[in-house]
């Protein structure tokens, strides 16, 4: 009986793999507390400190989304937004804007430099999660 048992499950399918979500943001608690709420979820997160910790692993693994605090030392979430949508390696994932500091000319350049959604903290979790289902599920149908 434990031979059918072991057989059953090593049929079993292994859970489909997560969307991957990298967080940039200088703000640790906010990192880790987003992190926690988006495994939650169902998603795949991983939180960086700072853009050169992130540009780093960016060169590792794509990611499916990436969401970007504004206000960051050397290098300012616009900068990364702009680098990012420059380059034809990375310039189709979607990229959320965060930040606790919004005002309509930072959207506008948000916008004007390729991000795709831009959210002022605090925000509603479901309104995140919305917003990365329709960018996900949108570039899985690309």
């Amino acid at each position: 009986m434990n031979r059918l048992i072991k057989w059953e499950e090593e049929l079993t399918p292994e859970p489909a793999i997560a969307h991957k979500i990298f967080l940039v943001d200088d703000d640790e608690n906010f990192g880790k507390a987003m992190t926690r709420m988006l495994r939650s979820k169902g998603y795949y997160c991983q939180h960086f400190l700072n853009a050169l910790s992130f540009l780093e692993q960016l060169r590792k693994e794509l990611p499916d989304l990436v969401m970007i605090d504004i206000r960051m030392s050397w290098i300012g979430g616009m900068d990364l937004v702009r680098g990012i949508k420059k380059n034809p390696q990375y310039k189709k994932i979607p990229i959320v804007i965060i930040t606790g500091y919004a005002n309509n000319e930072l959207k506008f350049q948000g916008f004007k430099f390729g991000a795709d959604a831009f959210l002022e903290k605090p925000f509603e979790t479901e309104e995140l999660i919305e917003i990365i289902n329709s960018l996900v599920i949108g570039k899985d149908k690309e």
